[in-house]
């Protein structure tokens, strides 16, 4: 729902209308968007105000409950617990569920919710769960499968505390979010919860999690777009003087990358991470048994810090998606936080340099758009412009945003740039290239 701007009058500036207030003369939708935004102990409450209000509440397409709200001006006792528990049971009893898109539950008691409880509730077709400890997993499915028509999930800053297997198994669910999830007190534990999703009418995909972490997912056809932000385990070292991962490491984090993407190969629109890129380059013949090919996909969005193994690993997603128009890079910068001995140390890396190991990237027939963030002052910036324009027959316009507020001398530096830049050879003479 977009915001809304509301300006409340002072209440000596405030005038009632002796024919009736004027919110009550407001259109239904906008009442509704209105009590979207209460809680539903108070959304209930506007149900004495007159008869236009009795039965308005309803048909709002949000729910929001929250015990703290509901017992706010209670003793908190087992009693007024089991109260909220039947408001709860109440207003969906009463409500038009045909209408509800969204319900909220906030629940921060120690005394525990009836699960058969909580599973007859869920009837949304969006699930947000947030700061969540998921401790079974027969009561996990029972959530989830619980909510037969839920079309949006999203799980994040969740717990996964002795959970061995979280199951999503929903042939209805459309959008899937799973974002900064722990397992357990100690997260140097190598005991990660394994996760399995068989949503075939999937849209939309977006996991943000750490490359540790064995997902089993089924055959996803319907995906549109997809954001997999993966990074490296906190439990896996870090060389203090190279600033590498164990090369066994690696190899093992490149063949789980490669399974994610084979998964995820009918999208239209895929954005990654800079250690998925990093770990792709082991060399990529070591982790692939059949040719990675993202034929449907259109735009690629990357993040990146440009390291040589970054690009080799750009180069073989370029080379496996014959059909991309538009490609985004945004480079960041690699600060890594390193122990030595007993002490971290803080390593701002320079990338790795840029070396020809043999897989050179194919000409491209269809990339049309490139937009770049932040090259200026990357050692591989000016390599890796060369690789494309070179090879990039079609292509209409490029767009490079320099971000030169942390160098010093910056017009130095955007003057050498440009100049280095002109010279570059462009296989398409019809390349307009922007410089911000």
């Amino acid at each position: 729902m977009g915001s809304r701007n509301l300006q409340i009058p002072s209440p000596k500036k405030l005038k009632i209308d002796n024919n009736g207030d004027r919110i009550s003369t407001l259109p239904n939708n906008l009442l509704h968007e209105i009590l979207a935004l209460l809680d539903m102990k108070q959304v209930v409450q506007t149900s004495v105000l007159s008869t236009r209000w009795r039965d308005l509440w309803t048909s709002i397409s949000t729910l929001n409950f929250n015990s703290t709200v509901f017992l706010k001006s209670t003793k908190k006792t087992a009693k007024d617990k089991d109260r909220f528990i039947e408001f709860v049971d109440q207003a969906l009893l009463h409500h038009d569920n045909s209408s509800l898109k969204t319900f909220r539950l906030f629940y921060d008691e120690r005394r525990r919710l009836p699960p058969e409880r909580v599973y007859s509730w869920i009837r949304a077709l969006t699930l947000h769960l947030e700061w969540v400890d998921f401790v079974d997993v027969k009561l996990t499915s029972n959530l989830l499968s619980s909510c037969p028509d839920l079309e949006s999930l999203i799980i994040v800053y969740c717990r996964f505390a002795e959970m061995k297997n979280l199951v999503i198994f929903n042939l209805k669910l459309k959008h899937l979010v799973i974002e900064n999830c722990s397992d357990g007190e100690d997260e140097c534990e190598k005991d990660y919860c394994k996760i399995t999703i068989y949503a075939p009418n999937l849209v939309s995909l977006r996991l943000k999690d750490h490359l540790g972490r064995d997902y089993s997912i089924g055959t996803l056809s319907s995906l549109v777009t997809v954001d997999i932000h993966m990074e490296k385990e906190i439990m896996v070292d870090i060389n203090c003087y190279t600033t590498l991962i164990p090369a066994k490491v690696k190899v093992e984090y490149a063949k789980r990358v490669m399974r994610h993407l084979k998964v995820v190969r009918n999208v239209r629109a895929l954005t990654i991470s800079p250690w998925m890129l990093e770990v792709l380059n082991p060399p990529v013949s070591l982790v692939e048994v059949r040719p990675l090919q993202f034929l449907n996909l259109r735009h690629l969005n990357l993040i990146t810090w440009l390291s040589g193994d970054c690009i080799h690993a750009i180069a073989y997603l370029l080379n496996s998606s014959p059909n991309v128009e538009s490609l985004n890079l945004k480079l960041t910068k690699r600060d890594v936080y390193v122990f030595d001995g007993d002490e971290e140390v803080f390593h701002p890396t320079i990338a790795s340099k840029y070396q020809d190991t043999g897989l050179t990237l194919r000409c491209m027939y269809n990339l049309k758009y490139v937009e770049i963030q932040g090259i200026l002052g990357c050692p591989n910036g000016l390599k890796f412009l060369e690789v494309l324009l070179k090879n990039a027959l079609v292509l209409e316009k490029m767009v490079i945003f320099t971000f030169t507020e942390h160098l010093p001398n910056k017009e130095k530096w955007l003057m050498k740039f440009i100049e280095k830049l002109q010279k570059i050879s462009r296989a398409s003479s019809s390349t307009s290239i922007f410089v911000r």
